[in-house]
């Protein structure tokens, strides 16, 4: 059902960071977000650069992408919507927190084979989770951030937002 997702994603996201290299190619990226709603058949991408972090911002700006300014050139993940759209489960199926993980664990397998800390940094802090959380979401979002990020930087997010 989601055989090759993770191949969209990684596709998507390698997109998304070649463009905002050529956009922005001074400020540093710091932060990326993909955010869906409830029933995870869709997903936006937030950017954070660290001209946007502002040293007057509250500690938990950096890890909450639904505050960062969307930048609408290159927000879209276009493929990876429209097979999620095909296979999507309801939120009420029994079968939904399987298809929760499947599709985080594509996003988590993608970023593996990006490595993007070794583009941007080890302070590079990347999240997948919900505009509205529901419990289910909240669980994927933490085992997701304690996934690919560096340690020092999931206990920062633990600290400071989760």
């Amino acid at each position: 059902m989601l055989e090759g997702l993770a191949d969209l994603f990684e596709t998507e996201i390698r997109t998304t960071c070649r463009r905002y290299d050529e956009l922005a190619p001074q400020d540093p990226l710091i932060g990326i977000g993909l955010m869906c709603g409830d029933g995870i058949s869709s997903f936006a991408s937030y950017l954070l650069s660290a001209s946007m972090l502002s040293a007057e911002a509250a500690a938990d700006f950096r890890f909450n992408p639904l505050d960062w300014e969307p930048c609408s050139e290159i927000r879209e993940l276009a493929e990876v919507n429209l097979l999620l759209q095909q296979v999507r489960i309801e939120v009420d199926d029994s079968n939904f927190p399987q298809y929760a993980r499947r599709v985080f664990d594509s996003c988590i397998e993608a970023l593996a084979r990006l490595n993007l800390h070794d583009r941007y940094g080890s302070e590079l802090f990347i999240t997948m989770g919900g505009v509205d959380p529901t419990d289910l979401l909240e669980h994927e979002e933490s085992r997701f951030v304690e996934r690919v990020n560096r340690p020092a930087t999931y206990e920062a997010w633990l600290r400071d937002y989760a």
